[in-house]
């Protein structure tokens, strides 16, 4: 009988919410193939398909055109085992799973003169998943506090004073502990602007080494990279208008004092005349060509995420959906890109206060 379209979507529903429920499909599927049932095997893996990848994205991976793929694993279809092994290894491969087959004990000769053949025998044998990337759970301190409400007495952020008046137990292990009593401005500014660049670096090295909820992280890590930037530019700017003795104009000032400012084209257009005096000065050795990739970096970051929303939300203030024209970005790719582009600026950072302070000794 088949499916009906309303048992389908709770297939399709399923798929999405219960990874557990997604790999023993995959297992299902191929299990039906090994035994030859090629029907049911096609069938499952055609509703696969449609839950996760998508045709599309198949064939783009299988180099199969995807009208071949969806007539080949359609009711008539025929697939020849080397395509079969194709597309099964890439689904493999993205789910994060590899299968073995677990042989049932051998039936003897007493089996076979009953009548009980090698087919029947590998009807018998079963799929088991054998490796899989783990994926990260919360620890133990944080499920715990699940158990707990949020109550009208909590402080979230303490005082010195406050911290010292609680209990010893109640402050948390001491390596837990973050400063956020810098020397000055400067060095405080200078960890805002890494630290976002760092925990960029931790989550993308997750999501590319653990084969885990990069759906989900991909929002944060172009986020906080593209904040990096943001900040980074913020600290530049007013340190080489006074390198390059090229202060800035009231326009420029008032653009610049504005905190909600998030635009990378405009902090650009403040920064780059300084920048292009101080190359005319030899105060810093910056490439043309390096500029004009800088440049393009900018511009496309603009184009994309004009006011730091993109990555942020969902939508944009007038509701039209965010980031709608793209379908895949590939967090490794994406990464060796920008950490480049985030390390020229911290870079670039050094070596101007360094040429600051020679300047003001």
């Amino acid at each position: 009988m088949a499916l009906t379209r309303d048992f389908k979507e709770t297939i399709r529903a399923r798929v999405v919410r219960d990874p557990k429920f997604r790999k023993e499909l995959l297992r299902e599927g191929i299990e039906c193939m090994l035994t030859g049932d090629i029907a049911t095997a096609k069938t499952i893996l055609r509703d696969y398909i449609n839950a996760t990848v998508g045709f599309t994205e198949l064939a783009e991976a299988t180099h199969i055109p995807s009208k071949s793929l969806m007539r080949m694993l359609g009711p008539s279809g025929n697939p020849r085992a080397d395509n079969l092994f194709v597309i099964v290894s890439f689904l493999q491969s993205r789910e994060g799973v590899r299968f073995r087959v677990d042989a049932a004990p051998a039936r003897g000769v007493a089996a076979a003169r009953r009548g009980q053949s090698s087919r029947k025998q590998a009807a018998d044998n079963r799929l088991t998943i054998v490796s899989e990337p783990r994926a990260w759970s919360p620890p133990q301190w944080i499920r715990d506090s699940w158990s707990r409400n949020p109550n009208k007495d909590d402080i979230l952020f303490l005082t010195p004073e406050q911290w010292q008046a609680i209990p010893q137990e109640q402050r948390g292990p001491w390596p837990a502990n973050a400063s956020l009593h810098h020397q000055d401005n400067e060095e405080r500014s200078a960890a805002y602007a890494s630290g976002y660049q760092r925990a960029a670096q931790l989550l993308a090295e997750y999501a590319v080494s653990q084969r885990h909820y990069q759906d989900l992280l991909i929002y944060p890590i172009v986020f906080l990279y593209r904040h990096s930037i943001e900040l980074f530019l913020k600290r530049l700017i007013p340190v080489a208008a006074s390198l390059v003795d090229q202060p800035l104009n009231e326009h420029e000032s008032r653009h610049l004092a504005k905190k909600a400012t998030h635009r990378l084209d405009c902090l650009w257009k403040i920064f780059e005349p300084r920048l292009e005096r101080m190359r005319a000065n030899r105060q810093c050795e910056v490439p043309k060509d390096l500029v004009e990739g800088i440049e393009s970096y900018i511009r496309q970051l603009n184009d994309v995420d004009e006011q730091s929303f993109a990555f942020r939300f969902p939508a944009s203030i007038h509701g039209t959906p965010t980031l709608a024209e793209f379908r895949y970005i590939n967090i490794m790719r994406i990464t060796v890109l920008l950490e480049p582009f985030v390390g020229f600026f911290a870079g670039l950072d050094e070596i101007i206060r360094e040429q600051y302070q020679a300047k003001c000794e």
